[in-house]
């Protein structure tokens, strides 16, 4: 081979490893620079409970399950002794960075859900904490001797109120079933229903308040259903005969659930 042929070789593999060369460190360059996109980062949060114990005194427990771009990765079960001053409890999430928080929560007292609410958020951002909402209060009035002719009407009358003013419904199941028989949509906050009951007995009424959220609370009442023949005129307890007819009268029947009409 001429010294023409053999310079020629020599440009080409110095081309080559020149190319080499230069593309290694660029690969190690960027290896180096890489920093990982899912690092997990605390954010404090809290859950206020003033509003709460105002309402309802301290709840007993509060029940929060969080989610991370819409999957939920946390139950956390929170202890509301342990609130600050301003009645906030507060605890940490550890998330990944820049991830779409979203914290649903219930506040329980009694075993009863008297509150709850949800808050969503940039992790890494301060969230924005709202007022849980409470739930609607429902009290049936004149629970003291509830008696009633069988064929007679009953009427139930309940008070109810909303904090937020947002109540929807007001249900009524007469009998214990479990079964919602009738509504008032939307209550008052002073409401009537009536029933006739043809059957002797006593039956367990129940009646729920639900505001817009869908949150409700519910009060009872046992009603004593008799035959007509098995009351006598007295000065004991108060019995509803009709729409406009209230005497008082002394019980002498026999259990009514034994007895014909």
């Amino acid at each position: 081979m001429n010294n023409d042929g053999t310079r020629g070789l020599n440009r080409i593999a110095i081309l080559f490893l020149v190319a080499f060369l230069g593309f290694v460190p660029l690969a190690c360059d960027d290896s180096k620079g890489t920093s990982p996109s899912s690092e997990e980062i605390e954010t404090k949060f809290g859950i206020g409970l003033a509003s709460v114990i105002a309402a309802e005194g301290v709840p007993d427990s509060v029940l929060a399950f969080l989610s991370q771009d819409g999957v939920v990765t946390d139950t956390l079960r929170l202890d509301p002794a342990k609130r600050t001053e301003a009645g906030v409890v507060r605890f940490p999430v550890n998330a990944q960075e820049g991830a779409k928080l979203l914290l649903v929560y219930r506040i329980y007292k009694n075993g009863d859900i008297v509150a709850m609410g949800q808050v969503s958020w940039v992790s890494g951002e301060a969230p924005f904490i709202p007022r849980p909402n409470l739930a609607p209060r429902i009290a049936i009035t004149g629970k003291e001797n509830a008696i009633v002719r069988r064929g007679h009407p009953f009427v139930l009358r309940a008070s109810s109120s909303d904090s937020e003013k947002a109540l929807r419904s007001l249900m009524v199941d007469w009998n214990g079933d479990g079964v919602l028989d009738d509504s008032v949509v939307p209550p008052k906050g002073l409401d009537s229903v009536r029933i006739v009951w043809n059957d002797p007995g006593r039956y367990a009424v129940a009646a729920w308040v639900r505001d817009d959220q869908g949150m409700r609370r519910r009060d009872t009442l046992s009603v004593l259903v008799v035959p007509a023949a098995q009351i006598a005129i007295s000065a004991d307890t108060t019995v509803s005969l009709g729409d406009t007819a209230q005497v008082l009268v002394s019980m002498k029947y026999d259990d009514p659930a034994q007895s014909g009409s």
